[in-house]
């Protein structure tokens, strides 16, 4: 039963960046809605400062259009976690000035602070120490905004209960989802290697041996190559196997077969 290792880490990190990137796509256009949104909120509340507000969430918006654009480039596809963390944590950031300049915001806005981090969550980080910087930036960067705009102390305390909470979700539901995630891939791989693994050797079984057969037959024929098939046969064997016992035959075909992957 296979066990995570540098290679199977590698296949992981790997696998978790193709199944990230729709989700990341996903959140890029979340977040441009979520902030475009709110304009309306800005509006009821404090109709002279809307349109600073409204500056400041399209600033916002675009930047994370711009992220779901780059997302198609193929080199920036390893790097989706961070462009998805750099597109929450600048809508957060918007939100937070948004909070500070509106009249009350922080009052009746705080709750908002928590839908950029709440939403990211789903593409848990491979790393605890990733999930820690990302959760210590959804707290600091809206205290440092509220620091510069001298926020009323009691406000501060009531928006930091929120905060704290939400990082601290963050980063527990982040580790538990990757443990999952991680689970999971363990367990598809273990059962791809029973299926396509014979049992006593490690190499390819029959199946296997079909399906790739099969593959290559139909390339050969697609691209007019040749294609070739080497056979082998143990001189013998029965031999092995009357005078020495079935252990000793199965011996013989283990040695037989690391002998081969190790040369062919």
């Amino acid at each position: 039963m296979r066990q995570f290792d540098s290679n199977l880490e590698t296949e992981y990190i790997d696998a978790q960046s193709q199944r990230n990137l729709l989700i990341a796509r996903f959140i890029y256009l979340s977040n441009c809605c979520f902030i475009l949104i709110f304009v309306f909120w800005d509006i009821i509340i404090d109709w002279e400062h809307a349109k600073t507000t409204f500056v400041i969430r399209g600033l916002a918006t675009a930047f994370s259009l711009v992220l779901f654009a780059l997302s198609f480039v193929k080199k920036l596809q390893n790097y989706t976690f961070l462009c998805s963390y750099i597109s929450a944590l600048v809508c957060h950031l918007a939100q937070a000035i948004v909070l500070t300049i509106i009249e009350q915001g922080i009052v009746y806005g705080t709750t908002a602070l928590t839908f950029f981090p709440s939403i990211l969550v789903v593409l848990a980080p491979t790393d605890s120490a990733t999930l820690s910087v990302g959760a210590l930036g959804f707290f600091l960067v809206p205290n440092l905004v509220m620091a510069i705009a001298n926020t009323d102390r009691f406000l501060w305390l009531n928006a930091n209960i929120f905060l704290l909470t939400i990082c601290l979700l963050f980063y527990i539901l982040g580790l538990l989802i990757d443990r999952l995630r991680r689970q999971t891939f363990l367990l598809e791989k273990n059962l791809e290697q029973q299926a396509t693994k014979d049992e006593l050797t490690g190499v390819a079984n029959r199946r296997f041996f079909l399906e790739l057969a099969t593959r290559e037959l139909q390339r050969a024929q697609r691209y007019n190559k040749n294609l070739s098939l080497l056979l082998l046969d143990i001189d013998y064997f029965k031999r092995i196997n009357d005078n020495y016992g079935h252990p000793v035959g199965d011996q013989a075909i283990i040695a037989l077969a690391d002998l081969l992957t190790r040369v062919v």
